[in-house]
């Protein structure tokens, strides 16, 4: 077939609309044959037909109007609808992630919580365990008080210290005596007794400066019920000549019964006195 474009003659094969040249006779892309055009001079170039003498259609296409066929093009998403689309799939997430959460808590404060009447047997269960531990206590302090005054009086001294007297005796060495009444209702046939030493510096000495650091004395005199110790008995305290103070402790006493009163490790019944040579 003839297309005219731009004044120019173009000659396309009317089988497959591949162009050609003019003197072509045969198309070189499908190989069908093709009527050779006639001189121009003769008149007006008449419609190529193929070589069954048939017509072409008034209306042909060209190849330029045809329309390559092919898959269908989609629409492109933009940018901005799909970042709208990620956000929300986002939200949606977190709301899901969230709910799920607040499900798991609620189970556990559901199985974990206990009711109101455990509570209040629980409570009750408290307060009756309080009220017992408060008067086991209350009587345990009252038995314990009642045991501390028991234990007091039970190692109450039965004898009262009155008075120690230290004098130098004929050579200068400090004698001491000592006065005691007996209050308990035995008779007293023995006391021992510890004398310690000190200077005037306060520190304690030792017998004749290396030996020990204390004098033991014994009593054997009978003090009746109520009575009070001679004051004519009296222990030489050889070796403490540079002492100052002296501090009496009381030891032990023995009744004429064959019971004995002793003092206990940190029992002091002690008394003091001063030697002026």
């Amino acid at each position: 077939m003839i297309v005219r474009q731009g004044g120019i003659l173009m000659i396309y094969c009317r089988k497959c609309g591949a162009a050609l040249p003019d003197d072509a006779q045969y198309c070189m892309k499908c190989g069908a044959k093709v009527v050779p055009l006639p001189d121009s001079s003769t008149g007006p170039l008449p419609l190529r037909t193929d070589a069954s003498g048939s017509k072409p259609s008034s209306h042909q296409e060209t190849p330029s109007s045809k329309k390559p066929a092919g898959r269908p093009v989609q629409p492109r998403k933009s940018p901005a609808s799909s970042h709208s689309s990620s956000v929300k799939e986002k939200i949606a997430y977190a709301i899901g992630g969230l709910l799920l959460l607040g499900g798991c808590f609620a189970l556990i404060f559901c199985f974990f919580m206990p009711s109101p009447s455990a509570t209040g047997t629980k409570a009750s269960v408290r307060q009756t365990s309080s009220s017992s531990a408060n008067t086991s206590s209350a009587s345990s302090t009252a038995q314990s008080e009642e045991q501390r005054k028991a234990h007091e009086e039970a190692i109450k001294p039965p004898v009262t210290l009155n008075k120690v007297t230290v004098r130098p005796n004929v050579i200068g060495e400090p004698q001491l005596s000592l006065s005691l009444t007996n209050n308990s209702s035995k008779s007293i046939d023995a006391f021992k007794i510890r004398v310690s030493a000190y200077d005037n510096y306060g520190t304690k000495l030792k017998e004749f400066g290396y030996g020990d650091d204390y004098y033991a004395g014994i009593s054997q005199d009978t003090i009746p019920p109520g009575s009070t110790s001679s004051s004519d008995k009296s222990w030489t305290l050889h070796g403490f000549e540079s002492g100052r103070k002296f501090v009496v402790r009381l030891i032990s006493l023995h009744f004429s019964d064959g019971t004995e009163w002793s003092t206990e490790k940190d029992q002091q019944v002690t008394i003091e006195g001063r030697f002026n040579p």
